[in-house]
């Protein structure tokens, strides 16, 4: 079964997302912090990572640079959640971190 990753410290967001993929043809593999989801990611790969942009307790910028160096990990799409104020407070380095390779 193929694996989605969510990268999600906050449990009320967690849960919504579990409840649409529970009947889905995906396995959902849930870590309330990224250390343990590179750990995962590095033994067994996903299909596509969800992350809490948003949060700062996760270091969103930090994790997805991680994953866009490592050579096994950078070809799995990454997307995510993030709230217009904290894009316009950091744009500069989503912008780049966002760009192309």
């Amino acid at each position: 079964m193929s694996q989605i990753v969510l990268i999600e410290d906050d449990l009320f967001f967690s849960s919504k997302i579990e409840n649409v993929l529970k009947n889905s043809e995906y396995d959902l593999k849930i870590f309330p912090r990224g250390i343990e989801a590179l750990k995962s990611l590095r033994e067994n790969p996903a299909v596509l990572i969800l992350i809490n942009l948003a949060s700062h307790s996760l270091n969103p910028l930090n994790l997805i640079s991680d994953i866009k160096t490592d050579p096994d990990l950078k070809i799995i799409p990454i997307t995510g959640k993030i709230s217009l104020s904290v894009w316009r407070e950091e744009r500069e380095a989503w912008q780049t971190l966002l760009a192309p390779m």
